[in-house]
């Protein structure tokens, strides 16, 4: 059964999130609208990892009729529920980052696209109208996943209609492609364009694995956090020890990718693709870099090395924090580089601004996935498969 009451927030949580509110709004009067603007925008990208995370994984169980999952999916159908507040986020991120802080947004951008050839072969793509396009087509394809999914899965429960997971089954094959192809335009649009002269084939990549670490991260500590609760009694080893499984494999990949991505820019030498580098290999940023590869890399990685470690709790509860940490980390050595020259410095930038959106953002999920607990039964009891699930052995 479902403990509603289990989703009331804690007052420490409301009162850090409400102190984080208000730092938010000081940050906007007292560093003016580009600092705002790139924590936003940071912080939006790791929602949105979080919610195309969750969505993979109960695409893939779908598509490949995968089942040691189907016992944990309600948990990843319950994050999904992020899309709401994500869309009114990203709506933000895009109105804020035009106004002060991306370069293309700006007045002059049409002039020195003109005489700038790398700029004037995106000219189109950075229209505004254009931009505003994307982001909602984005989560139209997301809302429409989202519905048939989670809303007809959560509806299941009660109709036992077996019809609803063979329509998920068949929904999933398009959506992939789909998934692919706006996975690749949010990271370009909001990430990439943080520097509109780079170019990068694989950056999209590269954000669908930051997506899955981060929101497979997120669905095992809301797992755990139930099994603690006693409210998946059925779960056992073998179901965790898949989640411990893919952790580990998506930090072996999401380095391949960033490795793939530098060696090839450092062996090239171009100048419209090496510079990126460059800025994040000098100054305050270098050690940063080496710091980011050793923590998103080598700790996960011998922390989940074992088969024991795949089946602590405890263990697996810190790495999925620890990779999160790292997600953060990430996506601000992604953006506050470029902040930090657009604003006239060239060190490492982080006060109480940094600390303040981090307590809202944080917060905020927090109690918005609380909340999502009372969303449905814990599991998808209205699936025909879940008794095959719960039987699920390595």
């Amino acid at each position: 059964m479902t403990d509603r009451n289990a989703a009331a927030a804690p007052p420490l949580l409301l009162g850090l999130t409400g102190l984080g509110l208000l730092g938010m709004i000081a940050t906007f009067f007292v560093d003016g609208g580009m600092r705002f603007a790139a924590n936003w925008i940071m912080w939006y990208m790791a929602g949105v990892a979080v919610l195309l995370g969750a969505l993979f994984l109960i695409t893939i169980e779908h598509l490949v009729g995968a089942r040691w999952s189907i016992p944990l999916r309600r948990v990843a159908e319950r994050v999904t529920s992020l899309i709401g507040p994500l869309f009114l986020a990203g709506v933000v991120a895009a109105a804020i980052g035009m106004g002060f802080f991306y370069e293309w947004g700006t007045p002059e951008f049409m002039e020195m696209a003109a005489t700038d050839h790398h700029l004037h072969a995106k000219y189109i793509w950075f229209h505004p109208a254009f931009f505003y396009g994307r982001l909602v087509f984005c989560f139209l394809i997301w809302g429409l996943a989202y519905r048939k999914f989670t809303k007809a899965s959560v509806g299941q429960d009660e109709s036992k209609d077996v019809a609803v997971s063979l329509k998920a089954r068949r929904f999933s094959a398009p959506f992939i492609i789909l998934f692919a192809i706006t996975t690749s335009i949010a990271a370009f649009d909001f990430l990439m364009s943080v520097e509109p002269r780079w170019y990068s084939t694989i950056f999209g990549v590269y954000f669908f694995a930051v997506a899955v670490l981060t929101g497979l991260s997120v669905i095992t500590l809301v797992t755990i956090r139930l099994i603690r609760m006693g409210r998946l009694p059925q779960v056992r080893d073998d179901h965790v020890y898949s989640l411990g499984g893919l952790l580990f494999a998506f930090t072996v990949f999401w380095t391949y990718i960033s490795f793939s991505q530098f060696m090839l820019y450092w062996y090239g030498n171009l100048p419209f693709e090496i510079f990126w580098y460059i800025d994040r290999l000098e100054g305050g940023w270098k050690p940063l870099t080496y710091a980011l590869s050793i923590a998103r890399f080598a700790v996960p990685f011998f922390a989940l090395l074992s088969r024991e470690a795949k089946t602590d709790l405890g263990r697996l509860s810190w790495v999925a924090k620890w990779i999160i940490a790292t997600t953060i980390l990430d996506l601000y050595w992604v953006i506050f580089p470029s902040f930090g020259r657009m604003s006239g410095g060239s060190g490492l930038v982080f006060n109480w601004q940094e600390v303040s959106f981090a307590l809202f953002f944080i917060g905020a999920a927090m109690i918005w996935l609380r909340r999502s607990q009372s969303m449905g039964a814990d599991m998808p009891v209205g699936d025909p498969r879940l008794k095959r699930g719960l039987e699920f052995h390595l």
